[in-house]
């Protein structure tokens, strides 16, 4: 397992991106528990080195990635 990006939401809970095996997974983590949010397609994942002086922020992939098809997916399923 590996952890790919983490976002901070408050002093105790974060929304962290991992990988496992060859699936990339959303979850959220606070004191108490960690909760599987939605898988995400490799294809939807880029990983790539920053440039000089760049710095790649999850909240930026975070909000770019909420109206994508695999949170519409991971949210009908939770509706069922």
């Amino acid at each position: 397992m590996e952890i790919v990006d983490t976002m901070r939401l408050s002093s105790n809970q974060y929304i962290q991106i991992v990988r496992i095996g060859g699936e990339y997974i959303a979850i959220a983590v606070s004191k108490d528990s960690v909760t599987k949010l939605a898988e995400i397609p490799s294809e939807q994942i880029i990983l790539r080195q920053p440039s000089e002086g760049e710095t790649l922020s999850f909240k930026e992939l975070f909000e770019k990635t909420k109206g994508s098809k695999f949170w519409e997916k991971t949210n009908e399923d939770k509706n069922e």
